[in-house]
């Protein structure tokens, strides 16, 4: 299972409360998601418009690249102020999924590990902790990003990652062309909020 998978099959509004959940923790927002209406300006936009926005993909694509922006000694960091440092994640490059799998609810954990144990017909896992649950689903969607072919760019149609080399989207068959800086003239990636050059914002 990858991270897009198991973001895909849950609802709208839970999606939108895990990231409200990850802009408390890690920016210090309100949970009130009317104060993300009046987010105009500033690196905190593209979390305010996929709260904001009925589009589950947008949402999906917006933790993504949250996740691409992150690194698991800063996600350490963030699990630590949680007070999260029980989950016994297995490797140092577990520790960003890990912290978005905390804001997810308890219940849909549990029984995506149980849904992965019946597919592989592997034993079922044991559900009464959920730190461990955490842990363990965390390493099976980095271990699964680990042997398939790296996806360094996004779609800007459907928010999939695909191969660096790729001129159109493996899934949706849609051109992925790259994104000229308003700025400096630049060629960015097309998932860039930012200009990898000159720091504009798209």
């Amino acid at each position: 299972m990858t991270l897009t998978e198991l973001l895909m099959s849950l609802d709208g509004t839970s999606l939108r409360n895990i990231l409200i959940e990850y802009a408390v923790a890690v920016h210090g927002l309100p949970r009130n998601p009317d104060i993300y209406r009046n987010i105009q300006t500033g690196s905190l936009k593209d979390i305010a418009d996929a709260i904001t926005s009925d589009d589950k993909e947008v949402v999906v694509c917006c933790i993504e690249r949250l996740l691409s922006f992150h690194n698991n000694t800063k996600a350490q960091m963030v699990l630590k102020d949680l007070g999260r440092l029980d989950i016994p994640i297995k490797l140092h490059g577990h520790t960003k999924v890990a912290l978005f799998l905390c804001f997810m609810p308890t219940p849909f954990l549990e029984e995506t590990l149980v849904n992965i144990a019946l597919e592989h017909d592997s034993l079922l896992p044991d559900t009464s902790n959920e730190s461990r649950i955490i842990a363990e689903i965390a390493a099976l969607i980095e271990d699964k990003a680990n042997s398939s072919p790296i996806l360094s760019s996004l779609c800007p149609h459907c928010g999939k990652g695909n191969p660096a080399e790729a001129d159109h989207c493996i899934y949706c068959g849609r051109r992925i062309a790259p994104v000229e800086c308003i700025s400096c003239k630049s060629e960015n990636p097309p998932q860039a909020v930012f200009c990898m050059f000159c720091g504009e914002r798209r």
